[in-house]
């Protein structure tokens, strides 16, 4: 096995290795994994780290299984299918995990998880692994994907295989101290997974900048983050509408390290060459990160009752039913409902999930050092794993409580002062998804409007209104009155013919991604009170440059309308970086001007 970055090694003229055996998945089966392994140079502590979120979607049901028919006992993460490991540690130190890598085949076939639980059994250190791969032949099989390890020693590495090749590469060697992989290689290509990818370097860098790389910050800020298409962190909780249609609130997690499909989490804590190997330390999280919680574990041979079973553990079946309240859209599984995690003025998930693990890691930290004295043994680890299972599971069973799925009113309203004809833009922000939404925009007891989260109104005639806003769904209803929110003045327009100007509503996603697969244009949203066949819009560098002009030729009908534009200029040819100021223009009348984002 070469021991150098990017050097491909061949399999051949080896016995062939019947403990692998073959799983045929369909392509339309998601699979998709964040995956990352730091050096003790980069951790505050000085020992090496592991960590993984699975992303599955057609096995959620994972739990932690103890084996030891081989020759070393190992910990390992699992679902119902037999001999498949998916990350895990044994009784020597030696830690791993994967992520798969998708290749252009007829048919897929994936051995990972059987490949990972021969190693388990077998290596008790990276170069033990090295030795092992050497013996196996797997020219007849397909084979793809990444692997980080750590062991006993303060090693760390990252593999790369495809077929009958691997890559391995030094992780303390990388000259950032740390590898992190999604679903693509060097050795295999592709992009699958590179949001995820960039938004987990941002945040690991960091961390490392900080000097505050370790189990606790890779918990808090690594499993349970959000990003857009464009890898930016998004807030908790998330102030705004995903898409014009969505509800408020709702972050869409598909390219997130914390992903809707995301069935179990881990992360492994290596030793330092002096410490006891057996001293190795997995947190583990079963369920979705967004909704359950880390636990600690030891390679010792005994597992608390809550994290093991059959096809399912305890702590997995509470975790999934809190998922299913928290992802609740039911147009789209990847949404969540942010303010369900956290929402000012109420006790919510994060609330009480973030403490626990905060206390968890102080009784880790505090037994830890005892044990490598001598002071404390491994049934002591026993025993303070299943007081942590026994307590999650404890928390879990209580959070529904802490979600809602009752409505709670709330709008936004903007240009409501001038003269008349005043058009008014109104917003529905009510959280916790609305499927009925009522306006009354003169508070008379006639709701104008139904179903409409987001539009303007046109008030004709001089005066002072109050609006109300009405929302249900199965579960609830909730009402807000605005007093006196809007002011039509006696003096009409200087130019009465804005009535007919468009107002913008601005464009969605912002900022966007030129060519990016899922998201290749923004939408601008814009609203006329009138029908027009003299629109025009343009849009500007920041220094002031015209990119693009666009006519409207057909005549665009009275209320909301938009435009998709893809990120090129009028050459056709993508725009760089920045932010663009974009102008619409109704002949003959006023402007109004946007401003949005490109990110490459």
């Amino acid at each position: 096995m070469n021991q150098v970055d990017s050097i491909s090694g061949n399999w051949i003229n080896m016995k062939y290795f019947t403990v692998i055996f073959i799983i045929v998945i369909s392509f339309n089966a998601v699979i998709a994994c964040t995956i990352g392994v730091a050096s003790g140079d980069v951790t505050s502590n000085g020992r090496p780290l592991i960590w993984k979120t699975r992303d599955i979607a057609a096995f959620p049901d994972n739990f932690l299984a103890w084996d030891n028919e081989a020759d070393i006992g190992f910990l390992y993460v699992r679902d119902f299918r037999d001999s498949l490991a998916w990350m895990g540690m044994n009784e020597k130190g030696f830690c791993i995990v994967n992520s798969y890598v998708e290749r252009e085949i007829e048919r897929p076939i994936f051995n990972n998880g059987a490949l990972m639980f021969h190693l388990l059994g077998h290596c008790a250190t990276i170069e033990e692994m090295d030795t092992l791969l050497d013996t196996l032949n797997i020219s007849e099989q397909v084979l793809s994907g990444n692997f980080a390890v750590i062991d006993s020693t303060g090693a760390a590495a990252l593999y790369e295989i495809s077929w009958t090749e691997v890559d391995k590469y030094d992780v303390a060697d990388s000259g950032n101290g740390f590898l992190i992989r999604t679903n693509f290689s060097l050795l295999s290509g592709g992009s699958d997974g590179i949001e995820r990818y960039q938004r987990s370097l941002d945040i690991i860098s960091g961390l490392v900048e900080e000097n505050i790389l370790d189990a606790e910050h890779l918990m808090q800020e690594h499993f349970r983050d959000f990003s857009d298409d464009l890898s930016v962190g998004v807030s908790v909780p998330y102030e705004g509408r995903w898409l014009a249609d969505r509800p408020w609130g709702y972050i869409k997690s598909n390219v997130s390290i914390a992903r809707g499909i995301a069935a179990s989490s881990i992360i492994m804590e290596g030793v330092l060459p002096s410490e006891k190997a057996e001293t190795t330390t997995m947190y583990t999280l079963l369920g979705n990160p967004a909704v359950s919680v880390f636990l600690p574990l030891w390679a010792t041979g005994s597992l608390p009752q809550q994290v093991t079973g059959e096809t399912t553990s305890e702590i997995t079946e509470s975790a999934n039913f809190l998922k299913n309240l928290v992802f609740n859209y039911s147009e789209n599984s990847y949404y969540l409902d942010s303010y369900d995690l956290i929402e000012p003025g109420h006790t919510r998930l994060w609330d009480l999930l973030l403490p626990f693990e905060n206390e968890m890691r102080v009784a880790v930290a505090e037994f830890l050092p005892e044990w490598r004295n001598g002071n404390l043994t491994a049934d002591n680890a026993e025993l303070l794993s299943e007081e942590w299972a026994y307590l999650g599971k404890t928390l879990l069973d209580s959070l529904a409580g802490y979600t809602s799925q009752q409505v709670l009113a709330e709008f936004s309203v903007s240009n409501n002062y001038g003269g008349y004809p005043l058009s008014v833009y109104f917003e529905d922000r009510s959280l916790h998804y609305p499927t009925s939404i009522l306006w009354d925009f003169t508070n008379d007891g006639i709701y104008e409007v139904t179903g409409t989260s987001s539009l303007v109104w046109v008030y004709e005639d001089p005066g002072i209104y109050s609006v109300k806003l009405l929302v249900t769904n199965s579960v609830s209803v909730d009402e807000i009155l605005l007093e006196d929110i809007v002011q039509v003045n006696q003096t009409a327009s200087d130019n009465t013919s804005l009535a007919t100007a468009p107002l913008i509503l601005g464009n969605f996603p912002n900022p966007f991604r030129p060519g990016n697969q899922r998201h290749y244009y923004t939408e601008i949203c814009f609203y006329l009170s009138g029908n027009s066949n003299n629109l025009s819009l343009d849009i500007f560098n920041q220094r002031g440059q015209k990119v693009l002009h666009k006519e409207f030729a057909d005549t665009l009908q009275a209320g909301i309308n938009s435009w998709n534009w893809d990120g090129k200029d009028a050459r056709g040819k993508f725009v760089s970086n920045g932010v663009y100021l974009y102008k619409l223009t109704n002949k003959g009348l006023e402007s109004e001007t946007g401003k949005l984002t490109i990110i490459k």
